[in-house]
């Protein structure tokens, strides 16, 4: 409101017409608008990024005491709203889908990758592309598709449980022979790092379909 009334030239004794709304103000130059910030919009990209430094498993002591009140046998992925959960607590949960969305895990141990919950196969849901003879569960770990003596993927696992297209993409997906602990990185950057900007531009893209909804023909 406060910028709004700034651009409209308005004051104390004399208030101007808003000729045009904040939402189409806000939006991108290429798209018709002035490119102003939306603050509910930025909000939830600034609180995306204490999201992803939680789910990424940045040791603060924020994710110290998250991890001990509200999943201390998990990730902030997996875990629920709780009992009588915090303001902060909530406000986080509300941008976990955000981080779902834009991070892809790196496999390294495959250790805390769930096979059919997180994202960790590019373009791809691994629970949409599942043999109807699989006996994998969605909760168990990617560990389980790796040979520990090895360092490499159980093929004979992998096509036996997946389609083909998906089975493919899994194991032409690198394993380090040193099997590292598991990464996060964001798809929206070529640096794999959490940025605000891109995460804001992704907010503002899903309020415009919300809002808008799916074409239709006449």
């Amino acid at each position: 409101m406060m910028l709004a009334r700034f651009w409209w030239g308005s004051n104390d004794e004399k208030r101007k017409i808003h000729w045009i709304s904040w939402d189409k103000l806000s939006k991108a130059k290429n798209r018709g608008g002035m490119g102003f910030r939306g603050m509910g919009e930025f909000n939830k990209s600034l609180l995306g990024k204490h999201c992803w430094r939680l789910t990424s498993g940045k040791s603060s002591l924020l994710e110290k005491v998250f991890k001990i009140r509200y999943y201390p046998n998990g990730n902030l992925l997996s875990a629920k709203e709780g009992y009588q959960p915090s303001y902060a607590w909530k406000s986080i949960l509300s941008v976990r889908e955000l981080v779902e969305k834009g991070g892809l895990w790196r496999v390294g141990d495959g250790k805390t990758i769930r096979i059919g919950k997180e994202n960790w196969v590019p373009d791809m849901k691994v629970s949409n592309h599942r043999r109807p003879n699989c006996t994998l569960d969605n909760d168990g770990f990617v560990s389980n598709l790796i040979d520990a003596d090895t360092k490499q993927w159980k093929r004979d696992l992998i096509f036996s449980s997946f389609d083909r297209c998906l089975a493919q993409k899994i194991v032409s997906i690198p394993l380090c022979a040193r099997l590292p602990p598991d990464s996060l990185t964001w798809q929206w950057e070529k640096d794999g790092i959490y940025s605000v900007r891109s995460v804001y531009h992704l907010v503002c893209e899903e309020k415009d379909r919300t809002m808008h909804g799916p074409s239709r023909p006449c």
